[in-house]
């Protein structure tokens, strides 16, 4: 675990039916990741990638981007969370200071632990946390990392 995003692992974008047909590197305005990309941080600990169980068969496993693991990629990063953070559903509405799309409004500090998120400078908190309380991601049959 490491606050360093280079440090700690491959940054994936995996599609999920949230983007664009024509353009799968930008969000959909129709849908619900208009104003941010949710991604996954691959490392020998957590190898898995991101599987749509809600999706039809055939688009489960979908293709993906890997992203720049660089100082301005960690930079636009948002909120992390240590498992699936139902991403989709935390929307700005109405836009205020305080939101920022896909994060939770409330900080995983000061003993809350649930229905919160990291702030980008808590890297390696939230990957700690991942590694004690989902050593095999959240499906425990195999790997899920999102």
């Amino acid at each position: 675990p490491s606050n360093d995003l280079f440090l700690a692992g491959v940054l994936l974008r995996v599609l999920d039916g949230e983007e664009r047909i024509d353009a799968p590197w930008e969000g959909d305005p129709g849908k619900g990741e208009a104003d941010f990309a949710s991604a996954s941080i691959v490392n020998r600990r957590h190898p898995d990638v991101y599987e749509c169980l809600s999706c039809p068969f055939g688009r489960r496993r979908m293709p993906g981007l890997v992203l720049a693991s660089s100082p301005a990629t960690q930079e636009r990063l948002s909120c992390c969370y240590f498992k699936d953070g139902g991403t989709l559903a935390m929307q700005c509405n109405p836009r205020d200071a305080d939101c920022r799309p896909g994060c939770a409004r409330e900080a995983c500090e000061n003993g809350r632990l649930w229905n919160c998120q990291y702030q980008p400078w808590r890297l390696q908190a939230m990957m700690e946390r991942q590694d004690r309380e989902t050593p095999k991601g959240h499906v425990q049959q195999w790997g899920y990392n999102e």
